[in-house]
């Protein structure tokens, strides 16, 4: 086991819930705000494997990749805590989170699968 995944473990996580915590978190967040910031990252990965696997190659349209932003931005203004999170620190995330799914959905790791 890579030393990821065992912090992605001790911290109760998947592998990829894991890096959209490391997105999202900030220094210093207090106990109640870190478990908040791990349960926004769980229920925004399942929201996003499921939108991208009913859309093929999503991040070739402006409409599904504004719907994709849209969720992600949705998500993170309800779940995250504010404070510690500001508009400006919410509108950032958006950005980051979505350049990860597009990044992980152009190289097949998120989205629908090819039958080989």
């Amino acid at each position: 086991m890579s030393e990821e995944e065992k912090v992605a473990v001790a911290e109760g996580l998947s592998e990829e819930e894991y890096g959209l915590f490391c997105i999202l978190r900030k220094e210093n967040m207090g106990k109640r705000e870190r478990e908040q910031v791990k349960q926004a990252s769980k229920e925004l990965l399942e929201k996003l494997e499921s939108l991208t696997n009913q859309m093929y190659n999503w991040w070739e349209r402006e409409q599904t990749r504004s719907a994709i932003e849209v969720e992600i931005r949705d998500h993170l203004y309800l779940q995250l805590p504010t404070p510690p999170f500001t508009v400006e620190d919410k509108d950032a995330a958006t950005a980051k989170v979505f350049d990860h799914v597009w990044q992980l959905s152009e190289q097949g790791m998120m989205g629908p699968q090819d039958c080989q």
